[in-house]
């Protein structure tokens, strides 16, 4: 610290709360840093074809426009426990932690291997640490897989529905779009629909489809409005919250989606009894 001290310069200035906090997650091996490097132009982490060269979580900060972006770079993923050893075990709970703390989660598949269940669980992270996610299609230009053999297998297994952007860190193509992509998708995340909106959506919803019902009592929707923002979170009033099924519960927020654009996003719905 001493030393640090004695540095001339005044260092970083501190990152505000408007700073877009991006976590890069994937297997090994899929081209994380070289994504990285690619996104900021200048070689900022080691970028190796050894699988795990990148064994800590790295905080970079860049700036684009008026945005400020803080991409944490991770070591991979792996999916078995008995394929953690040692500093792989730790480097990957660094990962999880990037996660957690990140607004936006960049989940990259290798196209040049198609779509892995291992993908599908680094998607699930992303998720369970509620980060709106985009689904990076990496190393586009070395490919014969097109769009139309990836997009159905993405919108069936993921539950969020997120974007998904195809890029190539070698040639460049599609890296300005996915900066493009972070900064809508972030807007998502902190955006606040207005009360008014989401009753009339609440409305809406009464009318498309008849709620579920058991021993002659039927689910009432009655008042809605989002109580936090970043990710967004949203409380519905109804007459008894034990009449909401679990196919039900996902129809509303599968429509919540598609009405405000929540692609990718983590929604939360909590049904509550009026009180």
């Amino acid at each position: 610290d001493e030393v640090v001290e004695r540095l001339p310069g005044a260092g970083r200035p501190e990152i505000g709360d408007d700073a877009i906090r991006v976590a890069i997650l994937g297997r090994p091996n899929v081209g994380k840093s070289s994504l990285l490097n690619a996104m900021i132009g200048r070689e900022r982490v080691i970028v190796s074809d050894v699988p795990g060269t990148t064994r800590d979580a790295i905080d970079t900060v860049f700036e684009r426009r008026d945005r400020t972006f803080v991409f944490v770079d991770t070591a991979g993923l792996r999916r078995k426990r008995k394929h953690r050893q040692g500093i792989q075990y730790y480097s990957e709970l660094r990962a999880l932690e990037a996660a957690e703390r990140a607004d936006v989660a960049l989940v990259l598949i290798d196209t040049t291997e198609g779509i892995v269940e291992q993908d599908l669980s680094v998607a699930d992270v992303a998720r369970k640490a509620q980060c709106s996610t985009i689904v990076v299609l990496s190393k586009w230009d070395e490919t014969t897989v097109g769009i139309e053999d990836v997009r159905p297998e993405l919108e069936r297994r993921l539950r969020q529905r997120p974007p998904w952007v195809a890029v190539s860190a070698k040639t460049g193509r599609g890296i300005e779009r996915l900066l493009d992509a972070i900064e809508r998708q972030f807007d998502k995340h902190v955006a606040r629909v207005p009360t008014a909106e989401l009753n009339r959506f609440l409305a809406e919803l009464r009318e498309a489809r008849e709620p579920p019902s058991r021993n002659g009592k039927r689910l009432n929707l009655l008042y809605a409005a989002q109580v936090t923002a970043r990710p967004p979170r949203f409380r519905v009033s109804v007459n008894d919250p034990s009449l909401v099924t679990r196919d039900y519960g996902y129809w509303i927020e599968n429509q919540l989606r598609d009405r405000f654009e929540l692609e990718g996003v983590p929604v939360s719905i909590d049904f509550v009894r009026r009180s």
